[in-house]
């Protein structure tokens, strides 16, 4: 069990178990959150402790008990596994109970834990590490020889052993368990055994024949490379896994046999073998597996009739090959399988059900790719650096978008995610490039990445939104950015674009809850969500009808380019930031129905120069006007002083705005806090005030406040057939 093969990888483990992301402590154990699992299935596994600056301590002592399933910011994780040295040198550590959820055991997990020495492996795990209980006080108890624990053969201990006969009711042999065994020349397994983990007989050069019993299922990568006097291996039926490398270099081994219950084949499992080495030219098959392929490939190729995998890596880097015809018969498109090939298209058939990882990335050439409804599974880089690829389908039957799915697809225009009832998880922190500018999202979202960001489409420009039947929840991904056209389609049951307004309306609620530069608002609507036109930088104008009774926070917030505001009699709540850094506003008329004024909403409105509150508005809170600094004029319609906050003008305001206020009332925002600071402050008659409703603002008998006539009127207060109207 101690050999140089785990001296050599001891510093090197240690320093990978430090980085985890989004790690997190309940009662005493430290773990990190799995990515990668299912959005209604969510796991976490245990690893190092670390203190509060982020150094690794070997805190855990006593009694552990990892539980099945564990709380974190209100999501429910199940525990399924111990990382690499989670518990290593806690001498401190004398029991620890491992929960029948856990499948796999890291390589160094208990490590140095000398007084611990009763160990119990549950049923669940598949996995384990050879070195997990080295140094322990178990270990160090055990005789010389074979060591077994709970079904699994482990290792050895002592010298190494020439021959190694496998015990009855042994499940597996653990990673690395005889790696470098120079001395071993025999193995016999029994019936029972299932797995053989990675790198369980790595290296062990002396090894001539393999009898694998029919209840294996499992062969793990490299655990058999290297054997290179292997001559004869029996791959039962029944055997579902080949790893990587699992028999890579066995030079001696000159005939393979897989059975039809091989669903999945690591790369280069039967590279630099005796078999493959005779292999001719083109393409590699192997039972009803595409393995590989020998010399280069041109044009365009035909996979045989039959085929139904096509294996990892079993084309890429066919700098000249330009199209694939993939029969029907094949399943499954294995992880790398035309990876930095020169297709320009392919027809994936529908008999295919998964996609595998970074199977078709860096194929530059490729411009359009069409999923079929067979496909379930699409795996992490996929279509990662098809540089050309214009447009992309993805089906209903697709459960998951993996990492970095379409990353650097810098011509990626158009993405169709299909009307179903199930929701998509997508586990991505950069999905889609700037260049994204038409999106249907035919069914809800949901966000699992590393920063718990929804923000997947924020760096992309798009210009058409759709909103299919399926998407009913818009809480879990953030949607906001510069359309010029939003639609709902008329299936959907939760919302609406009613009236063309190019918008998306909570039906129920009468929300709008996310706008674009050309949307109107239809009557109708009682409330702007929050943030529902944030950052839309295009939107030059927007008038806001008298059914919207709030304006929700940050509803307008960095609208760059908003000119023209029109609030409407009706409203009644412009909530905390809702225009905030609107630049380019130049004058707010707010309604006397507006009675709620919340903090910052009018907040680095720099080009503000004239504001008309409302008499609704008692109190006018922290900053709400605060850095308005091209402010010239207010205007406030209420007789009786609101209170205001101080911090939401200057001294140099105070010496220079004009402040307008209804008459008789001057002596009271004389005395007022705040108001009175003033110094130049006015009265006018605020009463039977109305709305212009002429067309380009233009009428007859038209005077200002101070009697003079006007022709052309802009916004403001006017004398129009002898009545006092407001100009929006």
């Amino acid at each position: 069990m101690k050999n140089n093969y785990f001296k050599q990888l001891l510093t090197a483990v240690l320093m990978l178990c430090c980085t985890v992301a989004t790690a997190f402590e309940v009662d005493g154990i430290h773990y990190y959150v799995n990515h990668d699992s299912d959005f209604d299935f969510k796991t976490a596994v245990v690893k190092r402790s670390v203190d509060d600056d982020g150094e690794v301590v070997p805190s855990y002592k006593g009694n552990v008990v990892i539980p099945e399933t564990v709380v974190y910011e209100d999501e429910t994780y199940t525990v399924v596994g111990i990382d690499i040295a989670a518990f290593y040198g806690c001498t401190e550590l004398t029991s620890v109970s491992i929960p029948n959820t856990v499948t796999f055991i890291e390589t160094y997990a208990f490590y140095g834990c000398s007084k611990l020495e009763d160990i119990k492996i549950p049923g669940s795990v598949t996995f384990v590490a050879s070195e997990a209980f080295g140094e322990t006080g178990w270990y160090n108890k055990q005789d010389d020889g074979l060591l077994y624990l709970d079904g699994w053969l482990l290792g050895y201990k002592g010298h190494e052993p020439a021959s190694v006969d496998v015990l009855p009711g042994t499940k597996g042999i653990a990673h690395a368990a005889f790696a470098q065994c120079k001395e071993l020349h025999n193995v016999t397994l029994p019936e029972g055994v299932s797995i053989i983990c990675n790198k369980a007989f790595y290296l062990c050069e002396n090894i001539i024949n393999v009898e694998f019993p029919t209840t294996m299922r499992t062969i793990g990568g490299e655990a058999f490379a290297a054997c290179h006097s292997l001559e004869n291996v029996n791959i039962p039926n029944g055997v579902t896994t080949i790893g990587s490398e699992a028999f890579s270099g066995c030079k001696a081994l000159m005939d393979i046999k897989i059975p039809a219950t091989v669903t999945s084949i690591g790369a280069s499992a039967f590279y630099g073998t005796g078999w493959y080495n005779n292999q001719p030219g083109g393409l590699v098959y192997l039972g009803d597996w595409l393995l590989y392929h020998k010399g280069d490939l041109r044009g365009e190729i035909t996979i045989a009739d039959g085929i139904k995998h096509i294996g990892v890596y079993a084309l890429a880097y066919s700098e000249y090959l330009t199209g694939v015809v993939i029969p029907n018969s094949v399943i499954s498109i294995e992880d790398g399988a035309f990876g930095n090939t020169a297709i320009k298209e392919i027809t994936i058939p529908n008999s295919v059900t998964s996609i595998g990882s970074s199977a078709f990335s860096g194929c530059s050439g490729l411009t359009s790719i069409e999923i079929p409804s067979s496909v379930t599974s699409i795996g992490d880089y996929a279509f990662a650096s098809c540089t050309s690829l214009e447009s992309v389908t993805i089906p209903g039957s697709v459960p998951k978008i993996g990492q970095s799915t379409f990353i650097e697809c810098v011509s990626l225009k158009n993405l169709y995610i299909e009307d179903c009832n199930n929701t998509l998880l997508i586990v991505d922190d950069d999905l889609f490039q700037a260049s994204l500018d038409t999106l249907y999202l035919g069914r809800n979202i949901y966000c699992s990445n590393s920063y718990g960001d929804y923000d997947i489409f924020i760096d992309s420009k798009l210009k058409s939104l759709t909103i299919g039947s399926g998407l009913t929840d818009l809480s879990n991904i953030n949607l906001r950015t510069s359309y010029e056209s939003i639609v709902v389609t008329d299936g959907n049951k939760v919302y609406d674009s009613r009236e063309g307004c190019n918008a998306i309306i909570e039906t129920a609620s009468n929300t709008l809850i996310l706008g674009c530069k050309n949307t109107v608002i239809p009557n109708g609507v009682e409330i702007i969500g929050e943030e529902a036109f944030e950052g839309c930088d295009e939107l030059t104008k927007i008038n806001i009808p008298g059914s919207v009774k709030e304006i929700g926070e940050c509803a307008f917030v960095e609208c760059e380019s908003l000119e023209t505001l029109t609030i409407g009699e009706g409203v009644e709540t412009i909530a905390y930031g809702a225009f905030g850094y609107c630049i380019s506003l130049k004058e707010v008329i707010i309604p006397n129905s507006v009675v709620e004024l919340g903090k910052y909403a009018f907040l680095g409105c720099e080009a503000l120069e004239c504001v008309y509150i409302g008499g609704g508005i008692s109190r006018i809170n922290e900053a709400t006007f605060g850095e308005c600094n091209a402010l010239k004029s207010i205007y406030v319609m209420g007789e009786t002083p609101a209170v205001v906050e101080v911090s939401n003008f200057t001294e140099e305001q105070f010496a220079s705005v004009e402040l307008n206020v209804p008459a008789g009332s001057l002596a009271a925002y004389q005395a007022a806090d705040v108001w009175k600071e003033f110094l130049n402050i006015k009265e006018f008659d605020a009463t039977g005030i109305e709305e212009l409703k002429s067309e380009n603002g233009k009428v007859q008998t038209t005077y200002d406040l101070q009697g003079r006539k006007v022709d052309t009127l802009n916004k403001g207060l006017y004398i129009i057939d002898g009545k006092k109207v407001l100009v929006k």
